[in-house]
This record gives C-alpha cells, sequence and structure tokens, in this order.
C-alpha cells in the first residue's frame, strides 16, 4: 500500500523552480495564479490551497520535512517505518477505524518516504473533506505507533525488501553501483528502507523518538487541491491541522555527498557491453540554474535535438550506444549524469576523452530558441495534465515545495520565460569545467548473444472503413486526449511470434515522429513502463494500445502525425535486433523474478489454449524467432482500420474528428499478401463472414474442473503463490461477486500483512464478464512463511460463512471500490480508456452501471454469493520456491 522513493531526479514534471535574478530576463513582480490561495497557520503549517472546480475529488498532499537523510547508520530506515506505522492508528481511532473511515467515504490513502521529506497523499470527496482532514491531520500529529503493531510492520518492511530484491535487474545493480560511488560517506547512500539488520536492532522507542521530535505543523507543507473554496477549506484546515503544536526543529544536519570527482572505478557484472557513467556537478534545488539544467538536460536528449552530436562528431565518435543523460538535483548531491555503452573499437579512456570534449563544448554552441521553446512547450502540456490528478500535482511537486516553497510551484511560467539559451551555455560551461567522477561497468564474461450514454457530448461512430470512433466532447479542460485500441493482439500473433506486436509499438515509440509529436508538447505511451512497478495495467493479450495527450490547440495535427508514425515509420534491422535484444533480456529477467514465474505458470494452467494466456510481451522461445518481416507483415495487418478503436476526449468536436479520421484511415482493400504471409505464421486465422479477409480465431478460456498444484523451483529471496480459477456464475451477480472477493482481499490483507508481517503485496479479487468470472489471489513472501501463508490464502478463499459480515463493511468496501475507479477516470486520458473499454464490451454504460449496481449490494446478498459460488470452486494454485 506504501510506496517507496529514493531520489529525486529533475524530470519533465519537476520543473516549477526558484531562479535568481542572474537567470531572469529582467526584474519584477509575478502574482500567483487567481485561483491559489498561500497562508501560514499558527502553529507553523504552511498551506497551499488551489480551486479547481471541474475534478472530481479533493487531494490532500503533506510533506514532513524529515526524510532518511536525517537518520544515522544505528537509526537506518526508522523514517520509513514510521510512515507505515502512522497507518496503525490514532488517540481517536484504531487502524481498523482508520481505513474503515477511509473506504466509507470512497477515499484514497497513502504515502511514501524520499530522502529529504515524507509524503502523505489523501483523495476525499469534496463533501467529506473535513473528515478527511482530520484523518490525515490525526495520523500526522496523534497518531499512537501501537506496541503491538511494531513487529508486524516490520515484517511488512522486510517483506518490502525481499520483493525489491526480487525484480531487481542488473540495470538496477548498475544504479545501485553508481549511486553507492557518487554518494560514499553522505547520508544520501543510507538506504530509504533500511536493511534487514538495521530494522532488526531498531526499537519502538526509537521510533517513537523520531515521531514526536520530526512531526510538528511547522516542519509540514500541506497542499489542498481541488473543488473548494477558500474560507470553508481554511476553517476546516484550522480546525483539524491547525490544533497540533509547533516544537523545535530537530539540530540535524545530514552529511552531504562529495562528487568524486577526478577519480574512476571500475567494476564488473552481468551485462552484455560494457558502460561508462561520468557525472559533473549540477545546481541544486534553491541555487542558481536550476531550471536551466532541467532544460539543458532535455535538450540534450539523444532522442531530442542534435545538440550533442555535432561536438561527438568532431571529437570522432560514432552515435552512441545507450547513451543516456540526466539531471539529479537533491540537495547535498546534485549532479549530471551522462552514461554510454563503449562503441565497437573505441577505448573507455578514448570515450570519455571524446564525451568530456564535446560537453565541454555546449558552453560555445548557440542553442537554438526554437528548441527551448519546443521544451517549454512540453513543460506547458505537462503542468496541464497534472492540474487534472490532485493527488500527482503534491507529490510531483513535492521536492521543490519542500526546498524552494510554494512560490517557486506557482511562478512556473514567468520562471519558464525568463530563461534565455545562453543561460544553458554558461550553465554548460561552468558545469561540465572540472573532471567528472567515472564509473566502468564491464561483462563478467564473454558477451552473450541472442536467445534462440448519460453524456450528451458522447458520440460513438463506426466509420465506413470499420473504424470505431468514440468522441467524448468536453470543454473541461485544455488536454486532448486520444486512447487508441488495436484489437486482437495475441490472436494475430499466434503463439509462435508472442511479443511482435509489442517490439512493433516500441519501434513507433523510438522513431522520428515520435520526436516530432514530442516537440508539440505530445506525451505518447505505446507500451507499459517496466521500471515502473505495477505499470501494467493496460497491456492485455486482447489489445494493443497508443495514448496521446495534447494540447488542444495541436490535437488536428498531433492525429495526422500519429497516423503516419504507425503506417509509414521505416523498420530498420539495427533498432529492431536492438530491440529484440532488450526485450530478451527483460523475458530473462522475469524468468528469474519468483512473482512473474508465478504469473506466468498460472495463465499457462488457467487459460489453455486461449490465446489470453499467452505473454503480450512475449517470452524467450517465442521472440527468439521473431523476424523483422513479421512486423511487417502485422502491421498491415493489424492497422486495418476495422481493427481500430479510436476514443478521444477533449475540447474537439465529434463532426470534426470523425471527417479527419476518414481522411487519415480510408477503407483499404484486402492485404492479401499479407494475409498469406500472416497464415505462414498463425494457423489460427479464419475467414471474415462478415467482410474480406481474415479475423483471429480466438479460443476462451476453460472452465476450471478440478483443483491442482504446480511448484516450480527457483530459489529466490522471496516465494510467490498464485491461485486462479474460471467459472460461471449468473449475470445478475456480477457487483456481489467483486464485492465478495474485495472484502476477503481486505480481510486476508490485514490478518497476513497487518497483524502477522507475513506479506508486503498480496490480494485477491474476481472480475466477470457475460455469467464467466475469473477469480484469483496471490501472495509474496519469504520462504520460512511461505506454507502458513499457503494455508491461511486457502482458509480465506473457502470461507462461506463470512463472519461478522456487517452493513458498514459492505459499505465501506463498495464505497471504496467506487472511489478507487473515480481515481482512476480523474484524467481525460483514463476517461477515454474506460470509454473504449466500455464499447468493447458491448455496453456503451457498463461502467456507469457498474457503479449503480455495487451501490445496490447488501450483505445479503454478498453472503448468498458466498455460499452458491465459494464451495463449488476448483483453484490451481503455483507456488514458485
Amino acid at each position: 500500500m506504501r510506496e517507496t522513493m529514493k531520489h529525486h531526479t529533475s524530470t519533465l514534471l519537476g520543473l516549477a523552480l526558484l531562479l535568481p535574478a542572474s537567470l531572469t530576463a529582467q526584474p519584477g513582480f509575478s502574482a500567483p495564479p487567481s485561483n491559489t490561495r498561500m497562508v501560514r497557520l499558527d502553529n507553523g503549517l504552511h498551506l497551499l490551497m488551489i480551486r479547481l472546480p471541474g475534478v472530481p475529488l479533493v487531494g490532500l498532499s503533506a510533506q514532513v520535512e524529515v526524510g532518511s537523510n536525517m537518520e544515522s547508520e544505528a537509526t537506518s530506515g526508522c523514517c520509513h517505518m514510521l510512515e507505515h506505522l502512522l497507518f496503525n492508528g490514532t488517540t481517536s481511532m484504531s487502524q481498523e477505524e482508520l481505513y474503515a473511515a477511509v473506504d466509507r467515504m470512497g477515499g484514497y490513502n497513502n504515502a511514501h518516504t524520499t530522502n529529504w521529506y515524507t509524503n502523505y497523499m489523501m483523495l476525499v470527496p469534496p463533501e467529506s473533506l473535513g473528515e478527511g482532514m482530520e484523518i490525515q491531520s490525526s495520523m500526522l500529529y496523534r497518531s499512537t505507533l501501537p506496541a503491538e503493531k511494531f513487529e508486524k510492520e516490520r515484517g511488512i518492511v522486510l517483506e518490502e525488501i525481499a520483493q525489491g530484491r526480487d525484480r531487481e535487474s542488473v540495470y538496477d545493480r548498475m544504479q545501485a553501483e553508481w549511486h553507492d560511488f557518487l554518494l560514499e560517506g553522505s547520508a544520501q547512500e543510507l538506504p530509504t528502507l533500511g536493511t534487514p539488520a538495521t530494522l532488526g536492532r531498531l526499537t519502538r522507542d526509537e521510533v517513537l523518538g523520531f515521531y514526536q521530535s520530526w512531526y510538528r505543523p511547522n516542519l509540514t507543507m500541506l497542499t489542498v487541491m481541488g473543488p473548494i473554496e477558500f474560507d470553508d477549506c481554511l476553517a476546516k484546515v484550522e480546525a483539524s491541522y491547525g490544533q497540533a503544536a509547533p516544537g523545535p526543529r530537530p539540530d540535524v544536519i545530514p552529511r552531504p555527498a562529495v562528487l568524486p570527482l577526478g577519480q574512476h572505478r571500475v567494476r564488473r557484472l552481468p551485462v552484455e557491453q560494457a558502460r561508462l557513467m561520468l557525472a559533473w556537478p549540477a545546481p541544486a534545488l534553491g541555487e542558481e540554474g536550476v531550471l536551466a539544467s532541467t532544460a539543458l538536460t532535455a535538450l540534450l536528449d539523444p532522442d531530442g535535438p542534435a545538440l550533442l552530436s555535432v561536438g561527438l562528431f568532431m571529437q570522432g565518435l560514432p552515435p552512441l550506444p545507450g547513451l543516456e543523460i540526466s539531471c539529479s538535483n537533491e540537495p547535498g548531491a546534485a549532479h549530471f549524469s551522462v552514461a554510454a555503452n563503449l562503441p565497437e573499437g573505441f577505448t573507455a579512456e578514448e570515450l570519455e576523452h571524446g564525451l568530456v570534449a564535446a560537453l565541454r563544448s555546449l558552453a560555445s554552441l548557440e542553442i537554438p530558441a526554437s528548441k527551448l521553446e519546443e521544451w517549454r512547450l512540453s513543460q506547458r502540456t505537462a503542468e496541464a495534465l497534472l492540474m487534472e490528478k490532485p493527488h500527482y500535482f503534491g507529490m510531483s511537486h513535492a521536492a521543490e515545495i519542500v526546498h524552494t516553497g510554494f512560490d517557486g510551484v506557482l511562478d512556473l511560467q514567468a520562471r519558464l520565460k525568463a530563461i534565455r539559451p545562453e543561460d544553458l551555455a554558461q550553465l554548460a560551461g561552468r558545469c561540465f569545467a572540472p573532471a567528472p567522477a567515472a564509473l566502468l561497468i564491464l561483462p563478467e564474461g564473454p558477451s552473450v548473444g541472442a536467445v534462440s450514454a448519460g453524456n450528451d457530448a458522447l458520440r460513438v461512430l463506426t466509420q465506413p472503413s470499420g473504424l470505431t470512433l468514440i468522441a467524448d466532447s468536453t470543454g473541461e479542460s485544455d488536454i486532448f486526449a486520444l486512447q487508441l485500441m488495436i484489437m486482437h493482439r495475441s490472436a494475430w500473433e499466434g503463439p509462435q511470434r508472442a511479443g511482435a506486436i509489442d517490439l512493433l509499438h516500441r519501434l513507433w515509440a523510438d522513431s522520428p515522429k515520435a520526436r516530432e509529436l514530442a516537440r508539440l508538447g505530445a506525451q505518447l505511451k505505446f507500451h507499459d513502463a517496466e521500471y515502473i512497478p505495477y505499470d501494467d495495467h493496460y497491456t492485455s493479450p486482447a489489445w494493443s494500445f497508443v495514448r496521446m495527450e495534447v494540447l488542444a490547440d495541436e490535437a488536428a495535427t498531433a492525429c495526422e502525425l500519429l497516423v503516419e508514425l504507425m503506417r509509414d515509420t521505416p523498420l530498420e534491422m539495427d533498432a529492431f535486433q536492438d530491440l529484440r535484444q532488450a526485450a530478451l533480456r527483460r523475458a530473462a529477467s522475469k524468468d528469474g523474478s519468483a512473482s512473474e514465474r508465478a504469473r506466468q505458470l498460472l495463465d499457462h494452467a488457467l487459460l489453455g489454449d486461449s490465446p489470453s494466456a499467452l505473454p503480450p510481451e512475449g517470452d524467450s522461445q517465442s521472440l527468439s524467432l521473431i523476424k523483422l518481416s513479421d512486423l511487417e507483415t502485422l502491421r498491415s495487418v493489424i492497422l486495418d482500420p476495422g481493427n481500430l478503436v479510436f476514443s478521444t476526449r477533449g475540447p474537439v468536436g465529434a463532426g470534426q474528428l470523425d471527417s479527419l479520421f476518414q481522411s487519415l484511415l480510408p477503407p483499404q482493400a484486402e492485404a492479401t499478401a499479407a494475409l498469406e504471409a500472416l497464415q505462414a505464421i498463425n494457423q489460427g486465422l479464419q475467414r471474415n463472414p462478415e467482410r474480406t479477409g481474415f479475423v483471429p480465431l480466438s479460443a476462451k478460456a476453460p472452465l476450471t474442473a478440478a483443483d491442482s498444484t504446480l511448484r516450480s523451483q527457483l530459489g529466490s529471496a522471496q516465494s510467490a503463490i498464485r491461485m486462479g480459477s474460471v467459472f460461471s456464475h449468473r449475470p445478475e451477480d456480477a457487483a456481489a461477486l467483486r464485492v465478495l472477493f474485495s472484502i476477503i482481499s481486505d480481510r486476508m490483507a490485514f490478518d497476513l500483512r497487518e497483524t502477522r508481517g507475513w506479506a508486503y503485496s498480496l490480494g485477491a479479487w474476481a472480475s466477470s464478464r457475460k455469467g464467466v468470472a475469473q477469480a484469483g489471489a496471490t501472495i509474496g513472501t519469504r520462504p520460512e512463511n511461505r506454507e502458513e501463508a499457503l494455508r491461511a490464502m486457502n482458509e480465506y478463499l473457502h470461507n462461506v460463512k463470512l463472519k461478522n459480515l456487517s452493513e458498514d463493511e459492505v459499505t465501506r468496501t463498495v464505497s471504496s471500490l467506487i472511489g478507487r475507479e473515480r481515481m482512476r477516470r480523474m484524467s481525460s486520458i483514463n476517461q477515454a480508456w474506460y470509454r473504449a473499454l466500455d464499447v468493447i464490451s458491448g455496453d456503451q454504460d457498463r461502467t456507469a452501471k457498474e457503479d449503480t449496481e455495487l451501490l445496490a449490494v447488501r450483505p445479503e446478498d454478498v453472503l448468498r454469493v458466498a455460499r452458491e459460488t465459494l464451495p463449488t470452486l476448483h483453484w490451481i494454485t503455483v507456488i514458485v520456491e
């Protein structure tokens, strides 16, 4: 439930920074936006209120100015442990009451710990704002840190550490070596989670002392954002947060990092290519040039303007494989980082010399003003998107708020305009002048080769070409959001070429047209990000996707470029081979993860011959068989307009969009040659009875007919257990079934996680469509807890009686389910996503009806469905040890 972040790195969202006069065009006053108000309470709490009438929920984001940098070797992990404990009860409510209250209002409550601060975020309906504030302020200033909960939370954090190690990739290990080298001897080198050894020694008294010293209102920055009225909001803040007593700031000065400039270190890891990593000093938050450093980093991006290419060419270097440029502005450890794989025929010394010279040449380079303006446009787009997500705004700007205050965040537009091209050149001349810190990663051995309806503005149109267009024309936001669903992903690929369409999407993501779209300020997503945990909910065997968000003024141009990108991007052998190698590495990494191994084994055991069992990103066997010609064949077939569903939301009329897409994607003749080539790699095709050509032959997942258990030996740091069942039920019971498994999940999590401390992540769920449901449960736990955890899971999944089921538990479960769905539907792009899912399901009002059906569920419905369903279920259990 609670996440952890270690570093603050300057990204496209972290931009609202204070600039000194030397980096502004001219002195002057800049008024804050009219929909904002800043207040400092009598007890020292700093408050920012942002009024957004068009969003459905209010976001509360509180940063307490304490993080792992304020710890010592003896108390390492204390701050993160404290973050967990604050969810365990306050002077006014127990943990059970706290969770129930948030669920009952349909809210969301979470937190994460960083080096410099701990962030607490809530989403609440406007009518529950006072109650939400009371809960969050009570957690912050009146938590009891129950002694009986301490060991349980210690176990949960240990599980979190084990889960992180289970998912650790070679790239993660490289970054860890880099982090240790740059931050050695500083407060930043301490892991935010702590270690099993430091957590084992930590006492409740130490954590309680930490809490009493740091959790004070005068050390808190609070942002309230959503459909609020200022006076009413301020009164509620004063009645809750305003009652806490201030206190002195603890006398702790974190040890800063001293970059090892001029030093060289070599490490060996299981990588395929040698990699050189270089670091130089960069401005820290609150210092001169921070915003300029963010702009410079973006303009040096290898996929962006070719600012570095001339310098590299002048040094005799080819285009550098794997080139990455980033900047961290974290106080005490701010640095530019440049990394690249060693090109064939070059030594590490030659690569370092060439990179240093090329970067220093930027000081005399005339940076085009047009490129800087494109970057500014991307920041405007990013900020406009954040205004749709009040729970992300405070989190995304938390580092800037803590280190520079609210003013820098609110003055973004003026400070963006103040940056000049010459500022970037001056910054490059100053920062890249010293000798860098250098880390060389060498392979452990020889390189590894390839592995063998209620909305009047909503219209759903079917064009003559067969293309489906869902147009939700609304003026509530400046963003035009487009969600494209390319249907039948795994069915088109067939079992022998699983992952081919994912490779095609990755080629699109790295194309010149994608960079042209980025210059329009468009935010694009062609595949889920493997480096972000849990960012896999859009990926499905049933479809592939493209997501685009852009300012509405650029919508028509962006749509034209997007269609050109998908249809005309050259598929080149070198790029294909690089991406396939990267996909093979990802597949190998998943094979080494207990949780991923368990997922794959259960899918195959549960879904049989259905295309739904195929991994959308492929596996080692299928990826090794894919050829570039397969991608050409698949592209010509899947981009038939009849295979596409475009769902849009934003201030663009349905008629305009209808005309635009009819011109961009007119009816096309049958791709006979492509279909014949496709038949050679996929036998699962059938003649289309309604149109010419073929359609994929889909097989339904079989009902689970018997219990079975599958064990797999992996020897990882954490065991994974996954259970699944496919079964039939009465369609009218779908909502009650979903509530039943949500209650099972909550009870199981509270027992196995919150009481026994056996897991960091676990849960149970059920989803259904047209009378067929799939249910599942999962847990990741240390090997010593595995068998007991398995027995406990079985007990919960067969608990027909559901002891002590009350109307309140059902009500808060329903409110929690609806609240989470509302949270997911806040942004325009996600609303377009849900519209597409509704249309694909054959029920345009499905999402709205689900809320109504959930609200109608009563305890007796849940108990009846439990009695009728649970005893009849057969479970396939997969255990990866």
